[in-house]
């Protein structure tokens, strides 16, 4: 048993080293109308940043940012922020199908969680994920404000025409519907930037060597039976004859 034992953790051995590495990185972000306060710490309760009614509005988003659309936006940050890259787009593409994006339990947090064969892609990669995520909240909020405000604007200018006192009220309320604005609109904040890993997450020496020892042990078995019973049928033809 002990040299069952013995080569199942050389094999084990073997398939740990030749196995390729992958790495993980992991970026926490929130959608919220203002940046949280104290940032964001590790053991903290999910149930922090609370919303009931969450889910349907993190469903929506999911979906778009998940799409092939949304990772031709990605790719092309890639592109900027690290132009000397050799990665070619098909390669970009396909892992960030087999990235992860996630609700952190029933908070207003996700957790954007990147897969590479090199440490520093795999961050680098999570981390531009949420920039370009972070992008396009801020343009849609620009947007929204800009839309609102020149309404509010159009109609300050064509109150001009009746007396100056309704002027000036609708002046106050626009300066007053301008701070609402600013402030009404979520966008996205990173909470937690990806760091680059300092060990794969595959292979997994816990789980390659127990496998192994495991199998071993059950082959070890399945021969030393395997010779019982061998020696069983050899001592009965023995008394046959």
């Amino acid at each position: 048993m002990l040299a069952f034992l013995l080569f199942g953790f050389a094999v084990s051995s073997v398939v740990y080293c030749i196995w390729p590495a992958v790495y993980e990185a992991k970026s926490v972000f929130t959608m919220d109308v203002q940046p949280p306060k104290g940032g964001y710490d590790e053991s903290s309760h999910e149930m922090d940043y609370y919303s009931d009614d969450y889910e349907e509005i993190f469903k929506m988003r999911r979906s778009e940012w998940r799409s092939k659309d949304f990772f031709s936006r990605i790719i092309r940050q890639f592109r900027v922020n690290y132009p000397d890259s050799t990665l070619s787009d098909k390669a970009l593409g396909e892992m960030l199908e087999n990235s992860m994006l996630e609700r952190m339990g029933h908070s207003r947090r996700m957790r954007l969680t990147a897969y590479s064969p090199t440490a520093k892609l795999a961050a680098a990669l999570a981390n531009t994920y949420v920039e370009t995520i972070k992008t396009l909240t801020e343009e849609r909020y620009k947007e929204s404000c800009e839309k609102a405000l020149v309404q509010i604007h159009m109609q300050v200018e064509r109150a001009k025409n009746f007396s100056n006192e309704i002027y000036q009220d609708l002046l106050q309320k626009e300066k007053e519907h301008r701070i609402v604005v600013e402030k009404s609109h979520e966008r996205a904040y990173v909470l937690r930037a990806a760091q680059v890993p300092t060990k794969p997450v595959v292979p997994n020496p816990r789980v390659i060597y127990p496998v192994g020892a495991v199998l071993s042990l059950g082959l070890g078995l399945l021969f030393c039976r395997g010779i019982k019973r061998r020696r069983s049928m050899s001592k009965r033809r023995d008394e046959a004859k």
